[in-house]
């Protein structure tokens, strides 16, 4: 048996049947020493995001002089022999056939990288539990792990966050940070700054290189993303409201207006919720500190400003002070299909007020919501119209959209605890609204077969056109009185002074119906 090293400086052992396994953890074999280890972070520019590796390696490679197909993009990146046939696409091709989802290429060093130089492929800091948004050409935080003398392994992180006048949770094009600061310094010198007088700085534009970003020479953002099969396939450019948290909050918010949200609630009165809870009873109240006890709420939402939102897709350029207003993000020449409109994060230079309430949605300004609350207003917070139903509060969960659905394979029942009132709809297609239980239950069964069944329970009546004080006519037209559920119709009497409809002769047997009553 032999000790040899991983590709991490690892002592492995060569089994005898052709496996590899590891040494024991901690120790080092006779003859051998530790490989020292050092770690330290660096930025990064994303060049591609290999969420899927088995798919990106097998995509098809053309050549761009001929079009025609010169292999596929494992016959660049994975290397069994050391002869290559094909210069490779990343520096570190060793890992290729290894790196695992949502690895990403990306170029690191410090500032502008040589003619021909070549991203590195970096692993996810963060195992397959969370993913984090990043795209190409974003900046990104990489962690280096140096072992030894010639192994380098590279780990991402998250992307790199830039100054609010840049930062945008849909894509952040970092370069923009220098030259949106000297344009500052003009606004408070000059004052306001519009299109009109330097496009180049108040446009937006995605296509600026600064010197000091680790970008091979002769490669520009626009070239990046061209190029990328995550940019043009899986990306999507659009304006997405920010969203400000408080500072007890948790959120998770993805990249095309979609956003998690554990927080307190959101939408009920302040005044309204008991301040006093969980508080030291001998101390005095104190005016400023807004206490919200026993109203954790979490608000799952997509398409927060739906209103403000369709008014810019049709209108891209109305602008509003104070409201969220939107910019095209300018690309260089040739790469204008890769524009698109982004949140405008510029108001002040432009002689409009920050948007100060940017996210801070009413409950019915998205697309769809749920809202789950400890201590919630449902039905004034999202303005139930019907005034027939007493407005209520407490613990809450609400579905909100256009279109709400529930889909199930075998069955969907739904149980009011309180009331015992269940609707439920079997497997059969059989669909049943019954409220108690036994033979004093009420019940609509809407049959599979096609029939509709309308049962009273056995202390109640079917009133049809009114309710119980409207309802005094059974069936057949004859006034009757209930009593103990059961209809008791008059006798009729026919011209000839006969009984009429008395069935054995006991009025309310035979013809009259006994538990259907009507409203005339």
């Amino acid at each position: 048996m032999n000790f040899n090293e991983d590709q991490d400086g690892e002592q492995v052992l060569d089994d005898p049947r052709g496996a590899t396994d590891p040494a024991s953890l901690g120790t080092t074999a006779a003859g051998q020493t530790p490989s020292g280890r050092g770690y330290s972070f660096t930025r990064g520019v994303v060049q591609e995001v290999i969420s899927n590796p088995a798919e990106y390696l097998s995509r098809v490679v053309k050549d761009p002089d001929t079009g025609e197909d010169a292999g596929t993009i494992k016959d660049y990146m994975v290397y069994d022999t050391d002869v290559k046939e094909r210069d490779p696409f990343v520096s570190n091709h060793s890992v290729s056939r290894w790196m695992p989802l949502n690895s990403i290429a990306c170029y690191v060093g410090e500032g502008r990288l040589s003619s021909g130089a070549k991203p590195v492929i970096a692993y996810p800091f963060f195992p397959q539990h969370l993913q984090l948004p990043l795209k190409p050409g974003e900046h990104v935080w990489v962690l280096v792990e140096s072992i030894g003398n010639n192994i380098t392994n590279y780990h991402w992180m998250c992307r790199v966050s830039s100054d609010r006048q840049i930062d945008d949770v849909n894509y952040t094009f970092h370069d923009r940070n220098f030259h949106i600061r000297k344009l500052y310094d003009s606004f408070l010198t000059t004052g306001n700054v519009t299109d009109e007088e330097d496009t180049f700085l108040v446009g937006s534009r995605s296509s600026i290189t600064s010197p000091n970003s680790p970008l091979p020479a002769g490669m520009s953002y626009d070239k990046l993303c061209a190029q990328s099969l995550a940019y043009l396939e899986d990306f999507t450019g659009e304006p997405v409201p920010r969203k400000f948290g408080k500072c007890g909050d948790m959120l998770i918010q993805g990249s095309n207006n979609t956003l998690i949200s554990l927080t307190t609630e959101m939408f009920k009165e302040k005044e309204e919720i008991d301040d006093t809870l969980f508080v030291n009873p001998d101390a005095s109240s104190n005016s400023a500190n807004m206490l919200t006890p026993l109203a954790g709420t979490i608000d799952i939402v997509v398409g927060r400003e739906k209103e403000r939102l369709k008014a810019l897709s049709t209108s891209t350029d109305s602008v509003e002070d104070g409201q969220l207003n939107i910019t095209l993000g300018h690309r260089g020449s040739g790469a204008e299909s890769l524009e698109h409109f982004e949140v405008d994060k510029l108001d002040e230079p432009q002689g409009r007020g920050e948007n100060k309430i940017e996210g801070l949605d009413s409950p019915r300004d998205v697309y769809a919501r749920m809202y789950v609350g400890m201590n919630s207003t449902p039905d004034e917070s999202f303005e139930m119209p019907n005034e027939d139903f007493e407005k209520q509060e407490g613990s809450t969960v609400v579905n909100y959209s256009d279109l709400c659905r529930t889909f199930a394979e075998e069955n969907v029942r739904i149980c009011n605890l309180a009331g015992n009132s269940v609707i439920d709809m079997a497997s059969d297609g059989s669909i049943t609204l019954q409220t108690g239980d036994g033979d004093t239950a009420a019940k609509i069964i809407l049959k599979a077969s096609g029939d509709i069944i309308i049962k009273p329970g056995s202390d109640g009546l079917l009133h049809l056109g009114g309710d119980e004080n409207d309802t005094s006519t059974a069936v057949c037209g004859i006034t009757c009185t209930a009593t103990g559920g059961t209809a008791v119709a008059a006798a009729a009497l026919s011209g000839m002074g006969g009984m009429m409809m008395a069935g054995d002769g006991v009025p309310g047997n035979g013809f009259t119906s006994s538990k259907v009553v009507l409203k005339v």
